[in-house]
């Protein structure tokens, strides 16, 4: 992809070229990218990345029009988005995890700080992933949201940083944030992730309460 310029890559891949790299480098070391005993080797991990970045990154791709793209068999395609998908899980707990009780507290000083909050290190707001099609499913038409056609509804919890430190992501695009938030555990169990007086920051698509407290 060396004559792509950096926007054109970034708009393929939707990473810059460092990044792509970062990244492969990360997930190079899961044992999912060995060396198989037999047969031929696979793919190296970027070009496999790139794969899987293509095809979460544009809409109605199948492994008949990557085939075509990046002119590897259609078996290829999909064994190298599964590698990726693999070895995302493996080290998803090494960088979306909760803060320790410190955290909590280092975040919620940059907090107040800043904007004159206390007691606040964590903000949520929720999004809509856009599918490329229809679901195949009994309930497909709950997949019709307010912005896409079909989409799934994700909450995200987060810090002052924009870290992603909790999500909820599978309910169709119908579902409202605050549904999703209901569902969470933080805000089912809330003594278990938040320390005495702590609550999120929302907007006004959730319910308030002791907890949640929309301000914006």
């Amino acid at each position: 992809m060396c004559w792509m310029n950096a926007d054109e890559f970034l708009c393929q891949y939707r990473v810059t070229r460092n990044q792509l790299d970062q990244l492969a480098n990360i997930l190079s070391e899961d044992d999912v990218f060995a060396h198989p005993k037999r047969g031929y080797p696979q793919m190296p991990v970027k070009h496999q990345l790139m794969i899987w970045l293509h095809f979460v990154g544009h809409e109605a791709q199948s492994n008949s029009t990557q085939r075509d793209t990046f002119k590897v068999s259609r078996g290829m395609c999909e064994k190298a988005r599964d590698r990726i998908v693999k070895a995302l899980n493996n080290i998803r707990n090494d960088y979306i995890r909760w803060p320790n009780a410190e955290e909590h507290k280092e975040i919620a000083a940059r907090i107040e700080k800043e904007f004159h909050i206390r007691n606040c290190p964590i903000m949520q707001d929720g999004t809509l992933l856009c599918l490329g099609i229809e679901p195949e499913s009994d309930d497909a038409a709950d997949y019709h949201g307010r912005k896409f056609a079909y989409s799934i509804t994700v909450n995200v919890l987060n810090d002052d940083e924009r870290r992603i430190r909790a999500y909820c992501a599978g309910y169709p695009g119908s579902a409202h944030d605050n549904r999703v938030w209901r569902n969470m555990k933080q805000h089912r169990d809330p003594e278990s992730y938040f320390l005495e007086n702590e609550f999120v920051m929302c907007d006004t698509a959730y319910e308030p309460s002791w907890l949640c407290v929309p301000a914006f």
